[in-house]
């Protein structure tokens, strides 16, 4: 490569670097305050959200211990003869919750039953053989 084509390589590259720096230092403004605002925000909500963390932790703690001590009472009271056990007494509620059921189907049919002859002689259907 020749003289002079170094010098205008250099020359070249000078001139962009120049105006490269002149442009940062000219493309300062006052809106950098935005960024600024942003990288708060940023730091902001990570501490919100390390704090709903925390908290988090503090109420599943709470009621671990309330758990705990509830067990602890339930175990410490004292069980009579012939007291049903918590199976029995879901299967209690189960076989009432049937019967009520059964019961409303029962009322349900008979209530069809008593309505069942007025509504065939007002039919809502409009027969078609005019």
């Amino acid at each position: 490569m020749n003289r002079n084509a170094r010098f205008g390589i250099i020359a070249v590259s000078v001139a962009i670097f120049c105006y490269a720096g002149i442009g940062h230092v000219l493309g300062r403004t006052p809106d950098d305050k935005a960024y600024k605002s942003l990288t708060v925000f940023g730091e902001v909500l990570q501490k919100i959200q390390n704090q709903t963390l925390d908290n988090i932790k503090q109420m599943q703690a709470v009621q671990i211990a309330t758990f705990r001590t509830a067990r602890e009472l339930i175990a410490a009271l004292p069980t009579a003869k012939g007291m049903p056990t918590l199976s029995e007494v879901t299967e209690l509620s189960s076989s009432f919750v049937n019967k009520v059921l059964d019961q409303q189907k029962v009322f349900v049919d008979e209530l069809a039953d008593v309505v069942k002859p007025a509504v065939e002689q007002k039919s809502l259907v409009k027969s078609s053989s005019n």
